[in-house]
């Protein structure tokens, strides 16, 4: 059955899995010449019930790399509640310059599992969510074309015939979190770690409310959490006042470290 439509699904706290996804779904919808459409699965209410693919569609499903696998509370809403039935599916994953490691494996494997057959993938080195000097400027002009290309090819494999298709990535989607490292290149922790609020500066707008993947800031009182943080920038890069910042030691220590050593130019991989 030939492809009636292309739906874009991404996670993408600060906003360049989106680019990427979006870029390469455009080029999908192009290249079979039909509609497109974008769920945000950022959103924690999007995430409250089921997003189902059919087999006439194509998926592009992009998720970013957090301790060289998927964020987990979202990789959980993943597993749970996106399902399809043998829909064809493109895969993007970025990662902040360090390493993309096992979210590849584990992305294809979960939707393996979920009804998708994975046709193609991809890792795109994008800027860093703690430290805009590691993988500065980045998915840049050349890394969206990249995309636009890649998508492309998946097409054209799509338009082929994907029976019997397995696609062979690189990783172990069992494998635990990566253990981040401070300066010194001793293990550090700061899971229980919260943005902290120049009060000063916070005029009480309600936008990190807004943007938090996990609904845990209280929008009237942004000082207040009340779930868990990943860290995943959104709250701190999306305050117009830039009232939102993190001081814990460890925390600073392991972007420090990432700063002494990851901040030369990776290059994109693909898995066709």
């Amino acid at each position: 059955m030939a492809p009636t439509a292309v739906r874009a699904l991404y996670y993408s706290a600060t906003g360049n899995t989106r680019k990427l996804t979006v870029a390469a779904a455009e080029s999908a919808s192009a290249s079979l010449g039909v509609p497109m459409s974008v769920v945000d699965f950022t959103s924690p209410s999007i995430r409250e019930g089921i997003v189902a693919f059919s087999s006439d569609e194509v998926a592009v499903i992009g998720f970013p790399t957090y301790r060289s696998k998927l964020p987990l509370h979202i990789c959980d809403d993943l597993a749970s509640k996106v399902r399809g039935d043998s829909t064809p599916a493109i895969v993007i994953v970025s990662y902040g310059n360090r390493s993309y490691a096992d979210s590849v494996a584990q992305l294809v494997s979960v939707l393996k599992r979920n009804g998708f057959v994975p046709v193609a993938a991809a890792a795109y080195p994008s800027r860093h969510a703690y430290s805009d000097l590691v993988g500065a400027g980045r998915p840049d002009a050349d890394d969206l074309r990249d995309a636009e290309g890649f998508a492309g090819e998946a097409c054209r494999i799509i338009t082929a015939g994907i029976s019997g298709r397995t696609l062979e990535v690189p990783g172990d989607p069992d494998a635990p979190l990566y253990v981040p490292l401070g300066e010194d290149g001793k293990p550090v922790s700061f899971l229980h770690a919260r943005p902290k609020v120049d009060t000063e500066l916070c005029n009480r707008c309600g936008r990190c409310a807004d943007l938090c993947p996990l609904g845990s800031i209280d929008r009237k009182d942004p000082e207040v959490t009340h779930g868990d943080c990943f860290k995943c920038q959104a709250c701190i890069r999306g305050c117009p006042s830039g009232a939102r910042f993190f001081d814990d030691p460890q925390f600073v220590s392991h972007v420090r470290q990432l700063e002494s050593l990851y901040t030369e130019r990776k290059e994109i991989e693909h898995f066709l």
